[in-house]
Parts: C-alpha cells; sequence; structure tokens
C-alpha cells in the first residue's frame, strides 16, 4: 500500500485508517494497542497491525547476538592461524581446514541463503540495484539524514557506540575528529555501494558485497566482545551488544527508511521497484547476521518493513517519563535524547568536497526529513527560511534528472544516467577515503586496504560524459519551455484576435 499523506503535517507510515492518533510516551503503551489503532510518536503516524513489533518481542531479539560468527571469533582468538593479516575475513578463510568453529561459519555463509527468507532472484537483484543508481543522491541523503542521523541518536546504540569509540568525536570536536568520523561513515557507504555494484556483488565467496558484508558482520562481533568486558555497559539492562534488534533496525533503516524519504522528497516509487529493493536488502541483511525468522517476518515485503521500521523507532528512541511524544501545544517538550551524535554526524560531513555543503544545510534537510518533533529532541536547529529554500531547491534539482529519464522517449539517455551515478558514486568514496577500498579491520588500520590506483583517462572520460548527459537535459528542456513559451503566445493572440 503506497504511503499516503494525511492531512496534518505529519509524516505517516503505510496510514491508512482515519482515527485520531493516540500519542505514545513509553513503547510499554503499545501493548494495550488494538488492530488499526494510530499511534504517534515523535511526530510520525504509524497504523498497528500486526506487522509491528510488540516490546516483548524486541526485547527478546535484544537477548540474541550473533552465535556462530562469535564462536568463530573465539576460535580465532584462542588459536591464530598462520596468517598475519588484520583482515577478518582473510584470518577466517585461513582458520576454515583447522578450525571447526569457523568452518561452520564460513559454510553458512558460503551456502544459498534459505528459502524462508524468500532470497530475491537475479532479475529483483539487477532492478533493485538500477533503482539505486536512479536514485542514488537522495538514497545516500536519506540514509545520512534520516537513517544514521536518528538511528545514531538511539540511547541504547550511543552506549555502544561511546564504548567502542566508533563514530564518537572527542568533547571538544576537532578538525581530526571530524576526519574520523567522515572516514566511518565513507566505509559504510563502501559496504552499501559495493553490495549495489553489480548483480554478482552478493554472490557467496567471490562478491565484493558478499565480502564487504561478511567482514562488517566480523567487526561487529568484535565490537561486541570488546563492550561485553567492558563493566560499564549493562547487559542485563540493555541486552547483548549489537544484538538482533540493533542489527534489525538498521537494515529497515537502510532499506525502509529511503522508501520513506523518497516519497516524502517528491519522487515516485513504483511497488515493483520498491520489493525488490527491499528483498535485495533482505539478502544484505542474511549475510550481515540477521536472524532468517526475523528477515521472514519482518522484511519479506515493502509494507512489513516499514511497519518494522516504526515499531523500532518507537521501541529504540526511549521516552522520558516526563514528556509526551505528542506536538500538541499543551503538551511537555521533548527533552534531548541522552548525549545523540547527530550533531557531530552534521558536522563531519560539512564542508567537504566536491559540493563543500555548508552546516546549516544539513540541519535543514535532517531537520526536514526527521521531522520537527524528532529534530528538536536530537538538538537539531530549526532552519532559517533561506535554509529552507536552498533545501527546497536542492531536492527540485535531484527530483529532476530522475522525472526527465522518466519521461523522455530517448531510453538509452536514462541508461547513461544510471551508469555515470553508479559509476560515479563508486569513485567519489574511494577518493574521498584516499583512493583506498577499507576492509572494516576492528583498529581502523588503513595499511592493508587496498589501495586503488588513480585513472586520470577514465575519470576524464566519465566527466565528459556525464557533462553531455547533462547538456543533452538542459537542451531538451529549454526546445520544450521555449516551445511551450511561443505556444502560450500564439493562443493568447488568438484569443485577443477573436474577441
Amino acid at each position: 500500500m503506497p504511503l499516503l499523506t494525511p492531512p496534518d503535517p505529519y509524516p505517516a507510515f503505510n496510514l491508512r485508517s482515519t482515527r485520531i492518533p493516540i500519542p505514545i510516551a513509553h513503547p510499554n503503551e503499545t501493548l494495550h494497542l488494538r488492530r488499526g489503532d494510530v499511534v504517534q510518536v515523535w511526530g510520525h503516524l504509524l497504523e498497528w497491525d500486526e506487522d509491528c513489533a510488540t516490546p516483548p518481542e524486541l526485547e527478546g531479539y535484544r537477548n540474541t547476538g550473533d552465535p556462530l560468527c562469535d564462536a568463530a571469533l573465539r576460535s580465532l582468538r584462542s588459536s591464530p592461524p598462520g596468517t598475519k593479516s588484520t583482515d577478518l575475513l582473510a584470518q577466517l578463510l585461513a582458520a576454515v581446514p583447522t578450525h571447526r568453529a569457523c568452518a561452520a561459519f564460513h559454510a553458512s555463509l558460503d551456502s544459498p541463503p534459505p528459502e524462508s527468507i524468500l532470497p530475491p532472484s537475479r532479475a529483483q537483484i539487477a532492478r533493485a540495484q538500477a533503482f539505486f543508481h536512479a536514485h542514488s543522491a537522495p538514497i545516500l541523503t536519506s540514509l545520512l539524514h534520516f537513517s544514521l542521523a536518528g538511528g545514531f541518536a538511539a540511547p541504547r546504540i550511543t552506549r555502544v557506540l561511546h564504548l567502542t569509540s566508533y563514530l564518537v568525536p572527542p568533547a571538544a570536536p576537532t578538525k581530526a575528529s571530524a576526519d574520523r568520523t567522515f572516514a566511518r561513515l565513507l566505509e559504510t557507504t563502501q559496504l552499501v555501494v559495493d553490495c549495489m555494484y553489480t548483480p554478482d556483488a552478493l554472490e557467496p565467496g567471490t562478491g565484493q558485497g558478499w565480502k564487504s558484508a561478511v567482514r562488517v558482520r566480523m567487526l561487529h562481533g568484535v565490537m561486541r566482545e570488546r563492550v561485553r568486558g567492558n563493566e560499564k555497559y549493562d547487559e542485563g539492562a540493555d541486552g547483548v551488544p549489537i544484538n538482533q534488534e540493533d542489527l534489525a533496525a538498521t537494515l529497515a533503516s537502510f532499506s525502509a527508511a529511503p522508501l520513506l524519504c523518497l516519497e516524502k522528497m517528491g519522487f515516485t516509487v513504483s511497488e515493483e521497484d520498491a520489493e525488490a529493493f527491499i528483498a535485495l536488502w533482505r539478502l544484505i541483511g542474511f549475510y550481515l547476521g540477521i536472524e532468517p525468522p526475523i528477515l521472514a517476518k519482518y522484511f519479506r515485503s515493502r509494507r512489513a518493513s516499514q511497519q518494522f521500521l516504526g515499531s523500532t523507532m518507537l521501541h529504540l528512541l526511549t521516552f522520558s517519563p516526563s514528556f509526551s511524544s505528542s506536538t500538541n501545544p499543551s503538551a511537555p517538550t521533548p527533552e534531548p535524547l541522552g548525549v545523540p551524535l547527530t550533531l557531530p554526524i552534521l558536522h563531519a560531513i560539512s564542508n567537504r568536497p566536491p559540493y563543500n555543503t555548508k552546516l546549516e544545510s544539513h540541519h535543514s534537510l535532517s531537520h526536514y526529513l526527521l521531522g520537527p518533533s524528532l529534530a528538536r529532541a536530537l538538538g537539531i536547529p530549526a532552519p532559517t527560511l533561506r535554509a529552507r529554500l536552498r533545501t527546497a531547491l536542492s531536492l527540485l534539482l535531484m527530483r529532476l534528472p530522475c522525472a526527465f529519464g522518466a519521461h523522455y522517449p530517448r531510453r538509452d539517455w536514462e541508461t547513461e544516467r544510471r551508469e555515470l551515478m553508479r559509476e560515479g558514486v563508486m569513485r567519489t568514496v574511494r577518493w574521498q577515503l584516499g583512493m583506498r577500498r577499507t576492509k572494516f579491520r576492528p583498529g581502523g588500520e588503513a595499511e592493508e586496504d587496498e589501495k586503488i590506483r588513480k585513472d586520470e583517462d577514465g575519470a576524464r572520460r566519465l566527466r565528459e560524459r556525464w557533462r553531455n548527459n547533462i547538456v543533452e537535459m538542459i537542451g531538451v528542456l529549454a526546445v520544450l519551455g521555449i516551445a511551450a513559451v511561443g505556444m502560450a503566445v500564439g493562443a493568447g493572440r488568438m484569443l485577443y484576435e477573436g474577441r
């Protein structure tokens, strides 16, 4: 069911009911909801049904980590394989012949995914990747300004991030700390781009996306063990570090959330593209260590994944008993969520090439996508009129090529644009990472990262193709504009002379 915008200013998750929204001040209040009830959380509306995850279910997921991966990592620590590499995947492959736990973990990764998760067909994978390449700019924008900016504000997640020093700048951020945070964000982007690059990207053993997903999964395992050994972490209260709820919520924020954001930004998403996109992320989630029953239940469709996203937003973005999520003027004002990482993330991506976008513009985009209630709780300043106008213009410029490609009769133009975006995004990520491909090692060392040789001729040809593509679009739009003006003038003259 396509997302519908209600008559009030709230974003909605698959809203079909006309019932008055019920403000939710604590996740446990959902235990008394009935099917069809509309709940209001942080200014977002969610129609409660069987696809929503209840607090007891989500708390149960918090008690499970990634047993296969954790057992393999324990085996590697107790008896290191005969390799000096710090690449976790290389260590795993070297240990397969001699380490039973490593062999079991590798076998689960090297085998076809279970049919219960509805693995995507090759045609679905190609369709999802083409959809990503056609909308890569707004999708990556939504990942930064909604998924990461909002998700990394969840107190239970930020506590783990603080204990691992991952994405956490010092109390007084410096350029060096901002650069480190930016590098971590680029590495996350690399995972996404690797999985979206070619139809065989997730082929077990050889696909670059598969390799990146497995490395990230093992990195999570190392971080999980580190946090469990820290006396400051309360596993009884917060569950296993980087648990199944955390992983599934992150998957929803990378799959369902961009689809919601695209529609809010004014893009049209077909049901076929949306279902293919969710199916591809369902496969990525399997290799990232999310348990098949969760994937089968909550990621079987676009609607189910969006309902799960709403449920986890409600559960993870916990509420203080002193306020309600209602935006009613008489309701208490939300307090900041612990020590959110939203502002440091937005600061880290500001004033970066190639666009050198100012911090004010990043604040405005996040404020728009997250909604005023959640943005206010995360400490994001309300945008000025100038910033809102700049955001509206940037979204218009994002939509223009997509809308043009959807209606331009010469289909090769849109095919070329998608190919340019596919190659351009990959090159941009590599360039901003310092011409390297990260291997997602626990210490973040770059010595063993794959070095990328500069290809000046290829970059020049790419710029020329991009320029030709844009010039053709501008030329066609200019001709159409002139023709429209001419027709309007002619029609006006005929009306005037006919009087």
